[in-house]
């Protein structure tokens, strides 16, 4: 978060929600001419569907890279404290962050 307190929406979702995916953005090291029909970008997103399309909407949002280089600051910046993974019967999954 922001010192101070003072966060922007947007800002505040990204956080929240990069925070919270499982899936992964990977630099696709085949050159274009042996991509298969799937793998025609220069990013590939891995991991979990759902996660898979949240991050495919920050990514077209705001660009992969800067997508990328996002999830690595948040990543450095704060320390995980706490995962609870999801569960059908809690509906929802928890992660603390310091």
């Amino acid at each position: 978060m922001v010192e101070g307190g003072s966060q922007s929406l947007w800002e505040l979702l990204k956080e929240s929600v990069l925070w919270n995916t499982k899936a992964f953005v990977e630099k696709n090291k085949l050159p274009p001419a042996e991509r298969g029909e799937g793998e025609k970008d220069d990013f590939l997103v891995r991991g979990n569907i759902t996660d898979q399309g949240v991050l495919n909407f920050f990514m077209q949002t705001m660009g992969a890279e800067p997508t990328m280089a996002y999830m690595d600051r948040i990543q450095e910046e704060g320390k995980t404290l706490l995962t609870i993974p999801f569960s059908s019967s809690r509906k929802k999954a928890t992660i603390v962050v310091r």
